[in-house]
Parts: structure tokens; C-alpha cells; sequence
């Protein structure tokens, strides 16, 4: 087998299935996204071990004494995606229900959760919201609005902009209503001040599914 050929293979089976399971995981809980480089890579490598022991000797076999291509198409479909894959969604199910953690508090054991979101906008807008709005700007102006599905929360920890699917205005009866000919309003990261969740606006306001 050439040199070269080996070494692509080395790095696959080093860092390709720890990064599918992380990146299918992270489909279901929070990952540090801050976190450094070589701690990242010690983490991927670790995972892909993990994986790796359960084809070692696929894995001697691919790499002294060589294996048919379809024998090696099959391995390296199940070490490089499926079981990955698997691994990923399992865990990341596990995390998200907590009920390893729960289970370990039930036992009197003081578990720090390390799913737990490192800010409360990462907490908050970590899945979707129903939730009512007032956004105060930093000039004072108010933003009332309706952030459902359609709205857009960002993830990023630097510029946590937002985008809020339906706007309300007074209708000047003391109630509110969606503002008209409008696909939502978007609100810079820099120009917000603070945002506050109210459970029900006070009526009369059209329902959401009819404004979309």
C-alpha cells in the first residue's frame, strides 16, 4: 500500500469518526464552541479510538495485508459514518432527556451539568420559543413582537443578533395587532438594551396562524 495512501487512511480513522459523532451530538445539546484547538482535537482523537477498537482488526488487516474493495467499502462506510453516526445520536438523546444525570442525582451524587448552555442567551435561545417580546434598544425605542418558529435567534457568542418573524403596533384601543405588509424586523446585536418575555399580550390581536 503507498505511503501516502496510508496516511490518508491514518487520518481518517483518527479525526473522521470522532467529528461525525460530534457533530451529530451537537444536533441535540450544547457544545463549547470557544473551546481550544488541541482540546478539540484530543476530544475527536479520543472519540475515534473509542470507535476504532471495535475495527482493529479490520483495521490491521486494511493496513498490512490489504482487503478487497468491497470488504474495505463496507468497513469503512460503518467506522467512518455509521457507527459514528449511531454513536452520536445516542449520546446526544442521553444528554438531552439527562437521564444518566438523573439518575446519579437520585444516588445522592452532586453532578455538575455539563450540558448546561455557558450564558443565559445560549440557554434561552437554544430552541425555539412561543413567547411574546420587548426588545428595548439602546436609544430607547421599544420593539414589540411575537418570536415563534420563523423568528432567528444567533448562536454566535460575539454578535447575538436576532430576528423577530411578526411585529406588533398599538391599534390605539388600548390593544395590539401584527403591523401590516411586513416579513419581520431585524435587530443588530449592538443596538439591543434588553429583551423581555411576556406571556400574552393583552387582546385584541389577530392569531399567528392567520397572519402568516
Amino acid at each position: 500500500m503507498p505511503e501516502v495512501f496510508r496516511s490518508i487512511i491514518l487520518a481518517l480513522v483518527l479525526l473522521v469518526p470522532g467529528y461525525v459523532w460530534h457533530v451529530v451530538e451537537s444536533l441535540f445539546v450544547y457544545h463549547d464552541q470557544q473551546i481550544q484547538w488541541e482540546k478539540f482535537a484530543l476530544k475527536l482523537l479520543t472519540r475515534s479510538t473509542f470507535i476504532g477498537i471495535f475495527f482493529a482488526d479490520a483495521i490491521y488487516k486494511a493496513w498490512w495485508q490489504g482487503l478487497d474493495s468491497v470488504h474495505f467499502g463496507v468497513v469503512a462506510f460503518e467506522m467512518l459514518f455509521f457507527v459514528p453516526i449511531t454513536a452520536g445520536f445516542f449520546c446526544g438523546f442521553l444528554r438531552q432527556k439527562k437521564w444518566v444525570t438523573t439518575l446519579l442525582a437520585k444516588c445522592n451524587f452532586k453532578i455538575f451539568d455539563l450540558n448546561r448552555p455557558p450564558t443565559a442567551w445560549r440557554a434561552l435561545f437554544s430552541k425555539p420559543l412561543q413567547n411574546w417580546v420587548i426588545v428595548t434598544l439602546k436609544s430607547g425605542a421599544q420593539i414589540y413582537g411575537y418570536m415563534g418558529e420563523s423568528s432567528i435567534m444567533s448562536s454566535h457568542h460575539q454578535d447575538r443578533d436576532l430576528y423577530i418573524s411578526h411585529v406588533l403596533k398599538s391599534d390605539g384601543n388600548g390593544g395590539w395587532k401584527f403591523v401590516e405588509d411586513t416579513n419581520g424586523i431585524y435587530v443588530a446585536s449592538n443596538e439591543i438594551s434588553t429583551i423581555e418575555f411576556i406571556k400574552e399580550i393583552q387582546e385584541p390581536y389577530e392569531k399567528i396562524g392567520q397572519d402568516q
